[in-house]
């Protein structure tokens, strides 16, 4: 677990962010994006929207539960004074540890895909995914001073590379709209769209979860999760409004890496390599936000 002895300022709230983010802007997270952006076109706005108010409302009952003086183990002491001692042991264990075991063995695999088939063909995709595992466990043993580095470092290449790559999208050029901002009869249930924009922002509560919540700041903690919230939700905004503009709906809806087809519409060959830099480094970033909530 890091260290919530963080001094206030700058660093404490980057650090808010920076872990929610880990799971917000997942590579599966910006898969799923793109091609619900496809389906549904400019509804994917209000997926998202729904999505940001309902996890906004959880994040005023979470602060009840992460109470600044009860520290990192907030929800299980909330757990354990209403269910029990059995089941606030039972209730981390069966929540956070399989799909920290499931959810990084896929995105550790989908890392070694894309340096093999971007950056190194020869390298092998499997054996690169086994390297990242290495790299994120040293980092773990290392402690907090290296973990909250890491996450802030490999977070900060994804939301650049997203927004670099959006920016360049939004000027005006010859390739724009390529399939305008709507999909010409689409079906779609709004029930299964606004259900979805849940999946979008899970993970915002670790800004509690890792323990940064200030001492005696009792709605801290419900106004960090808020921002990263909002901010989240700002990101894939607007990478969801860009991809719509430069691919065709049905590009997007049909395959699994739309961000990849995404950044090579809008800068070509660069584009592409960016978007590798971003992928491996969301990654990273998932599967270190993951391991440091679960220890």
């Amino acid at each position: 677990m890091v260290s919530g002895n963080l001094k206030p300022g700058c660093l404490r709230w980057y650090a808010c962010l920076v872990f929610p983010f880990g799971l917000m802007l997942s590579p599966d997270s910006l898969s799923l994006l793109g091609n619900w952006v496809g389906v549904s076109g400019i509804h994917f706005l209000q997926m998202l929207f729904f999505g940001a108010v309902v996890h906004s409302l959880n994040a005023f009952s979470y602060n009840r539960v992460y109470h600044p003086e009860s520290g990192a183990g907030g929800d299980v002491d909330y757990v354990k004074q209403s269910l029990g001692s059995v089941t606030a042991l039972l209730f981390p264990i069966c929540s956070r540890i399989p799909l920290a075991a499931c959810a990084t063995t896929g995105i550790l695999a989908t890392a070694g895909y894309v340096f093999n088939e971007i950056f190194l063909i020869w390298f092998p995709n499997l054996g690169f995914s086994f390297l990242l595992l290495a790299v994120l466990l040293m980092i773990g043993w290392l402690g907090g001073k290296a973990i909250l580095p890491a996450q802030i470092f490999s977070m900060a290449l994804v939301v650049c590379g997203l927004m670099l790559i959006s920016l360049w999208g939004l000027l005006p050029g010859e390739n724009t709209p390529i399939g305008g901002t709507a999909v010409a009869e689409a079906s779609f249930s709004l029930l299964h769209l606004y259900a979805l924009g849940l999946v979008f922002f899970v993970g915002f509560d670790l800004s509690a979860v890792i323990g940064y919540s200030e001492p005696g700041r009792s709605g801290r903690a419900a106004h960090l999760m808020l921002w990263a919230i909002v901010f989240g939700g700002l990101v894939l905004a607007v990478w969801g409004w860009v991809s719509l503009l430069r691919v065709s709906p049905d590009r997007l809806a049909a395959t699994s890496v739309p961000y990849s087809i995404a950044a090579r519409e809008i800068l070509g060959s660069p584009g592409r390599n960016i978007m590798g830099v971003v992928i491996l480094s969301a990654s990273f970033g998932f599967s270190n936000a993951l391991l440091t909530a679960v220890s």
